[in-house]
């Protein structure tokens, strides 16, 4: 198998650096017109099944690829981006101002912060395995595309990888940003990681 993990197009939210997580939030302009710069590059590439988080700016974005790349897509709850509880809605500047001690714990380490009313990076981890095992019985020998949000994305390549979750903190995933692990004797090989070059 050959995963191709793409992130969603920008949104309002990104451009003012406010916590989306769950809160669905549409693709602004800029994040329409990426998701066209995005297809036209996965066109290039041997697809054969998609699959998208079911909030609409990921889902918006798998649309447009899928319009061109002539392919159904399902839309997945579990492919969702973090639940990041309290803090969604808020930018960072109103965190550091309101929850600093949390927000310095999540800089330097992610793996032991739990957002109330939200969720934890191994809730995220094990909804993401969860996933991965599940299509990986059914289309082992496949490329499949996964279109869903910067936290889950990053979460996913560690998990698959096996490294420690506190690596989170040194991962950056841009809007649509391309990534693509490769299945080699069921051991995963990341072959590329937050590309972005088609914007």
């Amino acid at each position: 198998m050959e995963l191709i993990i793409v992130r969603h197009g920008a949104t309002k939210w990104n451009k003012i650096n406010k916590i989306q997580g769950c809160s669905d939030i549409p693709l602004s302009n800029v994040g329409i017109n990426q998701g066209y710069l995005l297809a036209n590059r996965l066109k290039k590439i041997d697809i054969d099944f998609v699959f998208s988080s079911d909030l609409s700016r990921a889902a918006d974005t798998a649309k447009i690829i899928c319009n061109i790349i002539n392919l159904p897509f399902v839309q997945d709850s579990r492919l969702r981006e973090m639940n990041f509880g309290n803090w969604e809605g808020l930018s960072l500047k109103q965190i550091i101002n309101s929850d600093k001690l949390k927000f310095d714990q999540w800089r330097n380490h992610p793996s032991l912060v739990k957002f109330e009313n939200g969720e934890s990076i191994y809730d995220v981890k094990e909804r993401a395995l969860d996933f991965f095992n599940d299509i990986y019985s059914k289309y082992e020998d496949s490329n499949v595309l996964l279109v869903s949000h910067g936290t889950f994305i990053k979460v996913l390549i560690i998990a698959l990888l096996d490294a420690d979750m506190d690596l989170y903190k040194n991962l950056k995933q841009d809007n649509t940003a391309v990534n693509i692990i490769k299945l080699v004797n069921k051991r995963p090989v990341l072959k590329l990681f937050n590309d972005t070059c088609h914007i």
